[in-house]
């Protein structure tokens, strides 16, 4: 890699450390919320859910606006809008001001941050994609580790919740602005007159709804919008989870950073392995192991065991931090980078749905029974993701339709003529074809039409 990809890798881990590693550290939240507002566990996990959901559900907005203007330009309203909700968050006399401020506003000021840290890196090649992705989205984890214990062992007990959230808030919007200045400048495609442009659906793919029409596409979509309801509420009832079932409150401060590092080596190791032997795999066992971890959670706090709490509680955070790793690694294979921001916005967007029930419905069901079938039921709800990505099938990285000719494109302008590579005889058809050998395939194109056809046509006018 060169100094400017370090740069770029850089910037996407500083942004994900300040922006999802602080909403994964919202448990450290949670009890300082209950008491200073007297409020339920469902009242203020619908808080958290709230600025989750907020900040997925906008994706595919954001994304849009990242894709009409730049990196940079959305990184830097991101990170005005991020650190002015906070600190006016942290002003709030209700939880209503509350979930403006920290839910709504801070929320959508995330995402402007977030979706340009995922499109800088998608431009990496292929080959190298999934590794730069596992380095950068490990930013989250190291973030819930660090602010996380931050928050819970210095800033919380020091300044208060209030004080805390406002240094978070404007610790997290400098970084954001400094890390826009490294975001690169994603090219919009030109055509030059003289380039060979493939007919039919080879130029139709390129346009948005070819690809989110696609049997691989909606299912990932399904599986992501189920999933994102158990996925991010465990991290924020872990910690009143622990001190439900009276454990003690200074191992309890450590279990969310302690999830943190475990999601850093998920996102690192494990996006290596998807580069290696594929990325529908490690999607695949991550949010069976998310499941399982999830389901065996009560049952251990219950027992009371610490060691047993933080052994599930990291081999859960593992999983999660694979599974959102490795998603926009895959889909970064299906996209072009022109439209990935759109695309992957719309993916997180569907998300958000989950994301807001998420948090809440964890917290009403604790307030109504328990914890245990709180978590049962988020462990539920990653199993049916589960089961929409079984069909899901490995991809091959997407090449644009000019850059799998070039040089590789050959004309015959007569009828029954030859069409060659060199002193390689291809094929002979009645009229004008694009032969493109890397994909063992010969297009015939009608002169004047869009669409491709593989069959003989009748007229064309093209000179050699």
């Amino acid at each position: 890699m060169d100094l400017r990809q370090v740069l770029i890798i850089l910037a996407s881990f500083s942004i994900h450390f300040c922006v999802i590693g602080s909403f994964f550290s919202f448990g450290q939240f949670f009890q300082p919320l209950r008491d200073a507002f007297d409020a339920s566990s469902g009242a203020v996990g619908l808080v958290a859910g709230l600025h989750t959901g907020i900040f997925t559900g906008s994706s595919s907005i954001t994304g849009k606006f990242v894709d009409s203007t730049s990196p940079t330009i959305s990184a830097t309203l991101g990170a005005i809008l991020y650190a002015g909700g906070c600190i006016m968050a942290s002003q709030a006399d209700s939880l209503t001001a509350l979930a403006v401020w920290y839910g709504a506003v801070a929320g959508f000021g995330g995402s402007l941050a977030f979706i340009p840290a995922i499109v800088s890196v998608s431009i990496f090649p292929p080959a190298r994609r999934g590794t730069a992705l596992g380095i950068a989205v490990s930013g989250s984890g190291a973030g819930n580790f660090g602010v996380a214990a931050l928050l819970g062992s210095v800033l919380i007990p020091k300044l208060g919740w209030r004080g805390a959230l406002a240094t978070q808030g404007g610790a997290a919007g400098v970084v954001i602005l400094l890390s826009a200045l490294a975001m690169p400048k994603i090219k919009k495609k030109k055509k030059a007159a003289g380039d060979v442009k493939e007919d039919g659906k080879a130029e139709a793919v390129e346009r948005l709804w070819d690809f989110m029409k696609t049997r691989t596409y909606l299912l990932i979509l399904a599986a992501n919008t189920v999933a994102a309801i158990g996925l991010l509420g465990v991290f924020t009832h872990v910690v009143p989870l622990a001190e439900d079932f009276d454990i003690a409150p200074e191992s309890t401060v450590w279990i969310v950073p302690a999830m943190g590092i475990s999601s850093m080596v998920g996102r690192i190791v494990l996006g290596y392995v998807g580069d290696a032997f594929g990325h529908v795999k490690v999607l695949q066992g991550s949010a069976a192991l998310c499941a399982g971890m999830c389901a065996a959670l009560p049952f251990v706090a219950k027992s009371g065991s610490v060691p047993g709490l933080f052994s599930v509680a990291t081999l859960y955070s593992l999983g999660a931090g694979a599974y959102i790793a490795t998603l926009p690694a895959f889909a970064s294979y299906m996209f072009p980078p022109a439209l990935m921001g759109r695309l992957m916005g719309t993916l997180y967007a569907a998300s958000g749905v989950g994301n807001v029930l998420s948090s809440p419905v964890m917290g009403l069901l604790r307030d109504r029974w328990s914890y245990v079938p709180s978590f049962l039921v988020a462990a539920g709800f990653l199993l049916l993701g589960l089961l929409f990505l079984l069909p899901v099938q490995e991809q091959t990285p997407y090449e644009s339709p000019s850059s799998r000719v070039s040089d590789e494109v050959f004309f015959v302008a007569s009828p029954g003529g030859p069409v060659v590579q060199g002193d390689a005889v291809l094929g002979a058809v009645e009229d004008v074809v694009v032969a493109s050998p890397r994909r063992r395939t010969v297009r015939i194109r009608r002169r004047g039409e869009r669409r491709r056809h593989r069959s003989r046509v009748r007229r064309a006018n093209m000179n050699a």
